[in-house]
Parts: structure tokens; sequence; C-alpha cells
């Protein structure tokens, strides 16, 4: 690895929101990595439980820096997500959620292949991606077999229909540059990652990361029709990212009608919703598409299971107020 231990090169973001009994496992999973330049950084999103307690009686025992930013209330992890890349001094940034955590040599592995990329072609790379698994031991989304070990996020989801969750070891300066929309509580990470996602990336087919899909207080998996707002800004953006790989026109209706049944309940104004949507399809398209999306969302509607999460955002999001404490090792 062809760089110095005293740099932070990665920056691990763990946005979290009333999980103190799961911090400390993604601690000791960090504590047990055999390289060490790194540094921590949690994004509390307003926890009323014992999380900053927790982070604060951990960092008397790291030794890795660990930032903790802490918002006065619930405001979503789209906005903590950003707070936290704002943060960021390492040159990587890896994302490990509250209830993920890394194999011991995960950063080592993933700064050898980045390095192992030839100094002249990297700017070509926006990172390196590996496998994830459940905590059963199930690789959440095995890599196609390809010859290449090299190709880019949006050919992974567009060509080769990976699109479940995998480890994204990403360079600092594009997720700067590129934030998540706060528009919602959450908003899918696809709204970045296809953005980003034309550059390459090299892949290792070896799980690094071990994700627990059962943790209390999920955002995914809820059976809600919830972050309508978000998933409608999300869906747009991954259409537009991806509308050059061959699709058939079911699925690019479908994709149309959920979009308009997402702002639908994300509550926006038709002239948000025409801009959103721009040239993925034409405006006939989704003037013909719109009364079958309002069917499905009366339909959402009398099963009482929308949530406007949106409004929950919205009527924090000018008034949070954040801090920012540094510990652990300076």
């Amino acid at each position: 690895m062809n760089a110095p231990d005293t740099q932070i090169l990665v920056s691990i973001l763990t946005p979290t929101w009333n999980r103190a009994s799961y911090i400390r496992r993604v601690w000791e999973s960090l504590k047990s990595q055999t390289c060490k330049n790194f540094e921590w950084i949690i994004a509390d999103d307003g926890s009323t439980d014992d999380t900053e307690k927790v982070v604060r009686e951990l960092s008397n025992h790291s030794d890795f820096p660990i930032v903790l930013i802490r918002a006065d209330s619930h405001v979503g992890k789209a906005f903590m997500d950003n707070q936290a890349v704002v943060q960021a001094q390492g040159e990587f940034i890896l994302w490990s959620d509250s209830d993920d955590y890394l194999a011991p040599n995960a950063l080592e592995r993933l700064l050898d292949t980045w390095f192992s990329i030839p100094p002249d072609v990297r700017d070509d790379y926006v990172g390196v991606t590996a496998l994830c698994a459940t905590d059963e031991g199930v690789v959440v989304n095995p890599f196609p077999d390809v010859e290449q070990t090299d190709v880019s996020w949006n050919d992974l989801a567009g060509m080769h229909k990976v699109t479940r969750d995998m480890l994204f070891f990403t360079r600092a300066s594009a997720l700067k540059a590129c934030p998540f929309p706060e528009v919602d509580l959450v908003i899918p990470e696809s709204v970045v990652w296809t953005q980003i996602g034309h550059r390459k990336t090299r892949l290792i087919s070896e799980v690094l990361m071990i994700k627990e899909y059962k943790a209390d207080n999920r955002i995914s998996f809820t059976g809600c029709m919830a972050y309508n707002r978000g998933r409608a800004y999300a869906l747009a953006t991954t259409e537009r990212n991806l509308r050059s790989y061959t699709r058939g026109w079911r699925i690019r209706a479908w994709h149309l009608i959920t979009f308009l049944r997402y702002s639908i309940h994300g509550e926006l104004a038709m002239r948000e919703v025409l801009r959103l949507w721009g040239n993925n399809t034409s405006r006939f398209a989704l003037w013909a598409s719109l009364p079958v999306a309002w069917l499905l969302a009366i339909k959402d509607m009398r099963q009482g299971k929308v949530k406007k999460t949106h409004r929950e955002f919205l009527a924090v999001r000018n008034t949070v107020q954040t801090y920012v404490v540094r510990l652990g090792k300076a």
C-alpha cells in the first residue's frame, strides 16, 4: 500500500438513529482493522437513546479518531449523510451503517486494490467495490461472471442488473461534489451513485461487509409508502442516468407510473414533476400515465399505508441545529 500510515486515508461514516445497542459492534469491527489510517464519523440523527453516551465511552478506548455529529432533531438520513461527507477528512469515504460491520481486513484489501490501479489511469476510477453478505452468510449480490474486473457502477446496474447492496469505497471528492438532495427524511442512494457511477470501479469478489436486515428502526422493508418525495427524486435521476441501457418498454412504463405515484404521495407540484422527469420519456407518455398513477395512489391511501415523511423533514429542515465533537485519538 503506497501511502503513509499517519495520513487519514479513509473516512468511515455511520449514520444512526436510536441504535445505541448497535454502535459497539461497528466500533469493534473498526478496532479490529488491520489498517489503521482512518477516522470514524458518527452522524447521530437526533437520537433519544444513549447513542451519544455510548460513543463518548467508546472514544476513551479508541486508537483512531472519532467525530460525533449530533442533530437536535430527527431530520433524516440524507441530511445527516451530507453533514458527515462535509466533515470527512479522508481521501476515500466508506459507509458502514449502524447495522453493518466490516471484515477485519476490509480497509487493507480496499486500499491495496485501489493502489494496484496504475497512477496514470486512476482519474478514470471513482473507487473500489466489494461484496456484502447477510449475518447468515448469504452473499447479497454476487458480481456477474465477466472477464473484466473494472466496470462502471452504471454498467453493473444497467447492463449486469447488479442493483442490491454492495460495499462502495468511493473517492471523497466525488461525493463532496454530489450531495444528496435534501427533500425527505430518506432518499435512495442511487440518486448519487448513478450520477458519479459513469466512472469505473475495480471489483473485489470477496465479502468485506456484513449487513443485518432485521435491525430496529430500519428504514427499508417497512411495508409502508414512505419517503415518497425522496423516492421520486431518486427514480427520476436514476432513469436519466441509466437511460442509455437497453430495457423493455414495460419496464420504462412502470418506472414512469411509479415515479408519478411517488410524486403524488410526496405532494410534488406538477411543475416540479415535469422538471424532475425531464426528457426521460415524452410529455405525452407522462400525461397518459397520470390516471393510472392516481388510481394506484388512491388505492394506497385507502389501504392506509401512505406516510407523509417529507412533511416531517420540512418541519425541521430550517431550524435543526447540529454540533460536531472530535473524540478519540487526535
